[in-house]
């Protein structure tokens, strides 16, 4: 118990010499990840599946805007996610394409299911560096509530971006959790 003590008071006396956050904040000591610390973005489609296998859609943009939007919510943080190697805390996004989508729905008529978007998208974070403290896996469902009717792309992949965020730095601000926009 005494060396528990001593070991976390030490730690936190080195983290203040050096002036890095302290032990509650999100992240580490070494920092919030996608913003001091490097991260490495990686979307996964699935087994030999990629952007190229899902055609834009009329009504739910393409998987092109998934990334971008991802992006574009990180950016609004100051956070950044890179595509290369080398990168210490490694976010991947496993996407689920999902066909038969609801394009139009006008009461007393054959409802129109011939749109495709992405149906879920599973968020692990992992790092090399065992000092970088990371949330566990998040699952989050495209849909609008209890209707079927779903997210964009672009709306989703913010969604995804804001999550991101929310598990590495805005719940340790107390700020509101994401929710997605239909």
């Amino acid at each position: 118990m005494r060396v528990a003590v001593w070991h976390t008071a030490t730690l936190i006396g080195l983290c203040s010499l050096v002036g890095t956050p302290a032990m509650g904040q999100a992240g580490s000591a070494a920092g919030v990840p996608c913003r001091e610390i490097g991260c490495q973005m990686v979307i996964d489609w699935g087994v030999g599946q990629s952007p190229m296998d899902m055609p834009p859609d009329r009504k739910y943009g393409s998987s092109a805007e998934f990334d971008k939007a991802i992006r574009a919510a990180l950016g609004g943080h100051n956070m950044q996610a890179v595509g290369g190697d080398g990168a210490a805390v490694a976010v991947r996004i496993k996407a689920t394409y999902k066909t038969r989508v609801l394009c139009d729905d006008m009461p007393g008529t054959t409802p129109d299911r011939s749109c495709a978007t992405i149906g879920e998208a599973i968020i692990t974070l992992a790092s090399s560096d065992s000092s970088v403290k990371l949330p566990t896996a998040t699952r989050l469902i495209n849909r609008c509530g209890a209707s079927e009717a779903v997210m964009s792309m672009k709306q989703f992949g913010t969604y995804v971006g804001e999550t991101i965020w929310y598990s590495l730095e805005g719940s340790a601000k107390k700020a509101n959790k994401p929710s997605g926009r239909c």
